[in-house]
């Protein structure tokens, strides 16, 4: 870590380190999904969501084309966590938005900007193109330029942007038709390119986006969410132990790499 990125996590520890609780893969009772982190059931390999995901792709016959590799930065508890709020007001126009964009675009320049080697190197090849989420119909934001784009349109200026486009309604589900591609992707681009999001809840929206960059020649296709999005109800009903666990030892630490950390545990054990 150089020494802008390493100020850059400082910074951000020291801002918002108190209530940002790092996305692991592996926990000591093995009730995270190794794909994107979410809470699942110990009985079954993969969480609900990812689960049923690739078994649809592999009805569909694009099992292919979903995302090589998924990275979340941090948990967001719908009903009680600070992060939740960041995420759901950054892009509002509140009087708390300024604040939590600037942690937002924090999260960013250091889980992307600053770690861009590593996603390079895990992919096998250096990031080539990035693209971000356009607003569907459903939202007040469709249109319009998200607050996201943005964000990663700056953070990402030296990298060519693939735009992504669609005119359907918000839908949680797969589906290879969501989005379609704004101008057609040259060749130079589609090496590996980088999709980001700001949250995930089931990963269908930035999965089907997947399959429209794969369909239009992406050989490799990593995704970045800002937030996974849990729900305190739903961890409770697995079993309180890993809430407690959750809640008291999964901490931020400066220094960790979110896209070498799968290993990592919040829980001890």
């Amino acid at each position: 870590m150089d020494a802008a990125c390493a100020a850059l996590d400082g910074m951000l520890f020291s801002r918002a380190g108190s209530y940002l609780k790092p996305v692991s893969y592996c926990s000591k009772n093995h009730q995270v999904c190794p794909i994107c982190g979410g809470f699942k059931s110990s009985r079954y390999e993969l969480c609900w969501a990812c689960s049923h995901m690739l078994d649809v792709a592999r009805q569909g016959g694009f099992e292919g084309l979903l995302a090589d590799q998924v990275v979340c930065g941090f948990y967001a508890v719908k009903e009680w966590d600070q992060t939740y709020k960041v995420i759901r007001d950054y892009k509002e126009d509140a009087p708390s938005a300024a604040d939590h964009r600037i942690i937002v675009k924090s999260i960013l320049s250091l889980h992307v900007l600053g770690h861009l080697r590593c996603i390079g190197r895990k992919a096998g090849a250096p990031v080539t193109a990035w693209a971000t989420i356009p607003s569907t119909k459903s939202s007040k934001r469709y249109g319009k330029e998200h607050p996201l784009h943005s964000m990663v349109s700056d953070i990402l200026s030296f990298l060519p942007e693939v735009r992504l486009q669609t005119d359907k309604l918000k839908t949680r589900k797969l589906d290879e038709h969501m989005f379609t591609l704004a101008s057609p992707m040259e060749e130079s681009m589609r090496g590996h390119v980088l999709l980001i999001d700001d949250s995930w809840v089931t990963g269908g929206t930035a999965q089907s986006a997947s399959l429209c960059l794969k369909k239009a020649g992406a050989q490799y296709l990593s995704i970045y969410s800002v937030a996974h999005i849990a729900h305190e109800k739903f961890i409770r009903s697995l079993d309180p132990s890993p809430l407690e666990d959750f809640r008291f030892k999964c901490r931020y630490r400066i220094g960790k790499c979110p896209w070498r950390q799968r290993r990592d545990q919040w829980s001890h054990g």
